[in-house]
């Protein structure tokens, strides 16, 4: 009597606003944990059940651990419903579900249930323990206590379960009772466990617990009632009541998705994947397809380790092995290692998130075979350190589902403190700037040995297929932490060790840190390069980085110096409730992180933006509407983002418009993520100077400010950027102006490069307190002085109110103005205030992105003005050819509904001639694709290609994300993958070029030999 029809952790929903079909059985619950397993038991029913699921939606503090939890908004049909299912639904949620007459199904419960309805109430914590002083607490035959609160409902207590269940199953979970008005039919021990009661003419069935197997260490074991199958039976007996049929189940609920896995070419151990006996060892291991076919055979070396060929195809075998005299038999999927330059379209995360949530057996498969079908490509899986074995089996589901990982696996200043968990000696701890011990010394040797214990006891998590990067980076925090390490540092440097901010000698106690920070992260980076070589080391973004001085005082280069990839979150984050604050937040974060990453992206380090974290709407609600989940990806990709990713997902149908979105993200997508954003022309100066060494206020206002102006010059000038105060030593040679907002503090060498960059030409605009301090508080009397007489230096009014959420259309038209008149202009850019023109790429190869950021439908115009030849033009999206006339500025309108956006693409060189040359190897087969223009020369390297291909069933060979890609060198090669369960007949291949619309295809009969 518990259910959980799970969909999605973390989810932003869509719309529909449709009422659900009449189903007789409403299950209600949220989109995670499905350890109770009633969706699991229900779909297993035969004769088949129709259910309405309804999914939860929670709030940021009713109950905490719900705070990223939204639901579908479906309203319930209970016109027809005959039984309504309740699963680990608090009062905070239901209340925010409404049946089809408009009104709270909270409230609507009561007046059903008396009319005939039969209510299942099932769950732990937080469910019913919220349900006091609502409507439904009337109708309940038993009143839970107050809000125990997690910690006293983790607590474990074995109680054996008493009454119409028998045979020695227990739980461990009880929501302790205080008023018990209806029979009590189970009890756990000598407390209450299922009550019934009657209240008009229908009747409630109370469950007062749920599973929760996710608070043991590592699992239930199949003596808990919730995984048994006496919880099966009573749960279809009491449907089968109320529904008047009788219904048994007819497959078993074991998860076959759960079975090892391994990455072919990886270091394994068999003794990982199957149990052996004490005292005994595989002493051989056969891969076999189909049985009794060997295609792999091995006797593990001194380690018990084996390595798989690279030449094994990817599917599911029946493997063999030996342990003293017996042999036994198991399935064994092997998978293939990702392609790292294949588009990526993240979900962040699945896992243990929103705690203290986790995954039941089988929900990280049907969640990824879920979000894949919506074309999500990878997730990233947190590590939880207290339930490995729970951990593999979602992994192991994830990979059989084909769901790329992202493992996400570190430690932290606190981690497990004051226990050590990583091996070697303890670190010594840090202290806060009260004298407290508040964690690990994490510059110290001994923290930086650890890390290379993370992976201990983890190496078959290491084989699995379809690992795409590590994530061992994430906000890590090193201000107020004084430990040994650093303390020896500063002394050595000569320094007295006990600075404190504002203090002169401040400045270079920081830096020290940081540079002892950097140190720490690059050893994460060591670590994972040496666990899992050429995977991807990712990171996140801090946008807290410039508020949260007291959290985070390392540089960013020392930040990026340790990741390959950054993801920054992107809509809706710390923004308020102006239409303009969605979009401008989305080029605020890829603005950041292209500074971040010295400004290289397409050529240097990719970056992913949280496309889709938290869109709003014009109103500052949250928006459930496709076109914002579309403005912010294109909005993302035109600003360089080489992928997608989201902190939030809906679930089940409100997933389906996310298809056709994704399918067009995945085809452009990589030719986007292949052109290089070029620098701005405009940059705002982000100080680690004052951000350092400033007092509190100053601190807060340059981060208000510097995110102000560059809001202001967003809407108004289209092409800016933020420079770090560590590049102003090698500004970027396009840079013709910066802008120094709320920049008190400078030091000396930031400053005498400021001087060096007007000298040569450029423009500051600057305050008249910026830089009017050093790096330790002596005051200036004029910074200007040497380069005053230029001309270029130009007074900036201070902002009375500085808020990155509210860019202002009247400045951004007045900085579009003043720049004008110095000679400084966009490359490309459109009149209107809540319009862009973003243009990407370069060297006879443009794309050029429109954009309406407005709330209804508008004309975009776009100006851009471009050296070379003619360009050919073709709108990528409608697939249409463009008619742009040549001249130095090119001109274009295009009618656009809101929040959408025209993607074209330009060359001077299109392709005339494509040729296809194919190699089948035993594994796979390497397709080259080869385009060259009217003269016989290769086309250009970032000309856009694509590959698409069927196989003797007439599916798909390629999944959308790995269809296209550029050439380099006049080419593009792609590798397909030969299944070990091959359909018989022919592959067909054809591959396009979408500006000349040239294609070309060959047939292919493989090889049957594997």
């Amino acid at each position: 009597m518990l259910g959980t029809k799970l969909g999605s952790l973390l989810a932003i929903l869509l719309f529909l606003s449709c009422e659900s079909g009449a189903e007789p059985l409403v299950l209600v619950s949220p989109n995670l944990d499905r350890s109770d397993r009633i969706d699991r038991i229900l779909d297993s029913a035969t004769p088949s059940l129709s259910v309405q699921r309804v999914f939860l939606e929670g709030r940021a503090t009713k109950p905490g651990s719900w705070y990223r939890m939204l639901g579908d908004r479906r309203p319930v049909a209970l016109g027809d419903a005959k039984l309504v299912i309740l699963e680990n639904a608090p009062a905070s949620a239901l209340e925010r579900v409404t049946t089809g007459g408009g009104r709270p199904l909270l409230d609507a419960l009561p007046g059903w249930v008396d009319r005939g309805g039969r209510l299942l109430v099932v769950g732990g914590w937080p469910s019913q323990e919220s349900y006091r002083g609502t409507p439904l607490d009337a109708i309940l035959p038993a009143r839970p206590s107050p809000d125990p609160g997690l910690e006293a409902f983790r607590k474990r207590r074995r109680l054996v379960l008493e009454g119409e269940i028998t045979g020695g199953l227990y739980v461990e979970h009880l929501h302790p009772v205080e008023v018990l008005r209806g029979k009590t039919k189970i009890r756990a021990g000598t407390e209450p466990f299922a009550v019934h009661g009657t209240r008009g003419m229908g009747e409630v069935l109370q469950i007062l617990s749920g599973d929760h197997q996710h608070f043991h260490a590592d699992g239930a074991d199949n003596q808990t009632f919730f995984s048994s199958s006496a919880w099966a039976e009573l749960l279809l007996d009491y449907a089968g009541e109320a529904l008047g049929t009788t219904y048994t189940l007819h497959s078993p609920l074991t998860v076959s998705s759960a079975s090892p896995a391994v990455r072919s070419g990886a270091m394994a151990r068999p003794a990982d994947w199957f149990p052996v006996g004490e005292g005994k060892r595989i002493r051989q291991v056969s891969l076999e397809w189909p049985p009794g076919t060997p295609r792999f055979t091995a006797t593990p070396g001194p380690d018990g380790r084996v390595r798989l060929p690279e030449q094994l195809r990817p599917g599911i075998y029946s493997a063999r092995w030996l342990d003293g005299s017996r042999e036994h038999r198991a399935r064994v999927l092997v998978g293939l290692a990702p392609d790292p330059s294949r588009f990526d379209i993240r979900y962040f995360s699945m896992g243990h998130i929103p705690y203290p949530f986790g995954l039941a057996p089988g929900e990280a498969y049907d969640r990824a075979r879920e979000i894949s079908a919506a074309g999500i490509t990878s997730v990233v899986y947190p590590a939880l350190k207290k339930r490995p074995k729970n951990d593999l089996r979602a992994l192991r589901e994830l990979a059989a589902a084909g769901m790329e990982i992202v493992y996400y696996s570190t430690t932290r200043y606190r981690s497990g403190f004051p226990r050590w968990r990583y091996g070697g000696q303890t670190p010594t701890t840090a202290r806060n700037h009260l004298g407290q011990e508040v964690g690990w010394d994490i510059h110290g040797p001994e923290f930086r040995a650890g890390i290379g214990h993370i992976f201990d006891g983890f190496e078959e998590v290491l084989s699995l297929p379809g690992l795409r990067a590590l994530q061992m980076v994430e906000e890590l925090r090193d201000a107020d932490l004084q430990g040994a390490t650093l303390r020896d540092e500063v002394r050595l440097s000569g320094l007295q060790g006990d600075e404190k901010p504002g203090q002169p000698e401040w400045f270079r106690h920081e830096e020290i840190r940081s540079r002892l920070t950097g140190e720490t992260l690059r050893r994460y980076r060591e670590v994972g390069n040496g666990v899992l070589p050429g995977v991807r080391q990712s990171g996140y973004w801090p946008g807290s980085y410039w508020q949260r001085r007291a959290k985070y005082a390392l540089r960013v280069p020392e930040l990026v110096s340790s990741v390959d990839e950054l993801l920054g979150p992107g809509y809706g984050y710390n923004y308020g409730r102006n239409p303009d604050a969605g979009w401008v937040s989305v080029v605020d974060t890829a603005a950041e992180i292209f500074g971040a990453m010295n400004h290289q992206v397409a050529k240097g380090k990719g970056f992913s933006v949280y496309a889709l974290g938290r869109p709003l709407s014009p109103n500052g609600t949250r928006a459930f509407e496709p076109s914002a989940w579309e403005e912010t990806a294109w909005t993302a990709l035109a600003h360089g983002a080489t992928g997608l990713a989201y902190f939030g997902l809906p679930a089940g149908e409100a997933l389906a418009p996310l298809v056709g979105l994704h399918d067009e993200a995945a085809r452009i997508g990589p030719w986007l993520a292949a052109a290089p954003r070029r620098p701005a022309p405009v940059a705002v100066l982000a100080s680690w100077t004052t951000r350092t060494a400033g007092d509190a206020g100053e601190v807060k206002r340059h981060d208000a400010c510097v995110g102000s102006r560059f809001s202001d010059l967003a809407v108004g000038f289209e092409e800016v950027d933020y420079l770090l105060e560590e590049q102003l030593g090698s500004p970027p040679a396009a840079l013709q102006a910066i802008v120094l907002s709320a920049v008190p503090r400078l030091s000396q060498d930031s400053l005498k490069a400021l001087h060096r960059f007007v000298a040569r030409g450029g423009h500051l605009f600057a305050e008249k307190t910026a830089a009017s301090l050093d790096e330790t508080g002596t005051r200036r009397s004029d910074p200007w002085a040497p380069v005053r007489g230029t001309g270029r230096i130009h007074d900036l009014a201070p902002k009375l109110s500085c808020s990155p959420a509210r860019p202002s259309k009247r400045l951004g038209r007045e900085w579009r103005s003043r720049l004008a008149e110095l000679g400084i202009r966009p490359r490309s850019h459109t009149p209107g205030d809540r319009s862009e023109a973003r243009l990407l790429g370069g060297k006879g190869i443009y794309y050029w992105i429109l954009l309406n950021h407005g709330v209804g439908a508008a004309t975009v115009r776009g100006r851009t003005r471009l050296g070379g030849g003619r360009l050919h033009w073709r709108d990528l999206r409608s697939g249409d050819r463009v008619q742009l006339p040549h001249g130095r500025e090119l001109r274009i309108e295009r009618d656009l509904p809101a929040r959408a956006a025209a993607v074209l693409v330009g060359v001077e060189r299109p392709a005339e001639t494509m040729e296809m040359t194919l190699l089948q190897g035993p594994h796979q087969v390497t397709v080259e694709l080869q385009a060259v223009d009217g003269q016989g020369r290769p086309v250009a390297d970032g000309y856009p290609l694509r590959l698409t291909g069927t196989d003797g069933a007439g599916s798909a060979l390629l999944p959308p994300a790995a269809r296209s890609r550029v050439a380099v060198g006049g080419k593009a090669v792609w590798t397909v993958p030969i299944p070990l369960d091959l359909a018989p007949g022919e592959w067909t291949l054809r591959g396009e070029e979408p500006v000349g619309g040239r294609s070309v295809s060959q047939n292919l009969s493989l090889f049957e030999d594997a």
